[in-house]
């Protein structure tokens, strides 16, 4: 798990260290002070993509070009993407993000020269990666660090999933020994009658059928409120991708407020399941809220919600523990 990060010189950030990371991370602040661009530091970090797939993976994580309001990347990324990355497209100094954890992971992104970029990758000091961009030829040479010594990141994204996608999903884990089981406990946190999952084809397209006791019948998982479907997709890409580190991007959308307790509730349940950490944005007040209520209901607290602000041309942070999120809260202080 990691423990501090350190971006220098990354979109809107000149410096900016976060020192108190916990396992499920919050990121609030208003408009425009970095939240999807911390995430997409971490991408840039843990993605380990060689130049040649990078751009349009990234792109497609995050829609950033829908969101920072530029029409579509195309033709040269050397000039319409990478050139953005750097903080107000300053390219004497690099580009570096740094997480401690396991060990301490770095990368670096540097204009080598006017037509090439270089990307490397380094685990505790030591160079385990590298990738080269060139003006006129594209994506060149190097490759990701090895699985072995890099943490495997997902990215989930909170538009509205499709329910057959969602099932076929489902149907990848309960493939595997014990996987329909894992998914069916997790979702019991929030479901307390489930007994079980089955993908099945009833009509025109699979879906997946939960048991809640209902003597004979089941009921597709539809019906069962936007906490318990969302979750179940989420479950299910983590468990297929074996990730260890989790990216949401404005984890509210599309999730009535009512049901953000039991989406914490489930996110605190995986997340200690199967040793993952979170890092989740959000503009909600009442997503924040319903953080702090699902997690002070456990043994241990395993949330921090760091507010990025804005001050002058540079972007700091603040971050609240559980005594000082109750005090905030007492006091009707803004923690957005």
């Amino acid at each position: 798990m990691l423990k501090t990060l350190h971006i220098k010189n990354f979109r809107l950030f000149q410096d900016l260290k976060l020192d108190s990371l916990n396992r499920v991370n919050l990121i609030a602040g208003e408009n425009n002070s970095g939240k999807t661009a911390l995430l997409e530091a971490l991408y840039l970090l843990f993605a380990g993509r060689s130049f040649k797939d990078f751009p349009s993976a990234f792109r497609s994580s995050f829609a950033i070009d829908q969101t920072r309001g530029r029409a579509p990347v195309f033709g040269d990324e050397f000039e319409n993407f990478w050139l953005w990355l750097f903080n107000q497209k300053n390219r004497k100094r690099p580009i570096e993000i740094e997480a401690v954890g396991k060990g301490t992971y770095r990368v670096k992104l540097i204009q080598a020269t006017d037509a090439e970029f270089s990307l490397d990758y380094f685990k505790d000091g030591r160079n385990v990666g590298c990738s080269t961009a060139s003006r006129n030829n594209g994506a060149s040479g190097g490759a990701r660090p090895a699985d072995s010594v890099w943490p495997k990141l997902i990215t989930f994204s909170t538009s509205a999933s499709n329910p057959t996608e969602d099932a076929e999903y489902f149907n990848r884990i309960a493939a595997k020994r014990g996987g329909e089981q894992k998914v069916v406990k997790l979702l019991q946190v929030i479901e307390p009658r489930l007994q079980d999952l089955k993908y099945l084809k009833l009509g025109s397209q699979p879906l997946v059928y939960a048991d809640v006791g209902m003597g004979d019948d089941l009921i597709p998982t539809t019906q069962l409120g936007q906490g318990f479907t969302r979750l179940l997709r989420l479950f299910s890409e983590i468990l297929v991708a074996k990730s260890e580190i989790v990216l949401i991007d404005e984890i509210e959308n599309g999730i009535h407020y009512s049901a953000m307790s039991k989406v914490w509730k489930g996110i605190a349940a995986i997340a200690r399941e199967e040793d993952l950490q979170f890092f989740a944005t959000t503009h909600s007040y009442e997503c924040i809220r319903s953080a702090h209520e699902a997690f002070a209901s456990e043994a241990d607290y395993d949330l921090a919600l760091h507010r990025l602000e804005r001050v002058k041309d540079e972007i700091n942070v603040v971050t609240y523990d559980k005594p000082s999120l109750e005090t905030s809260f007492e006091m009707n202080l803004e923690v957005r």
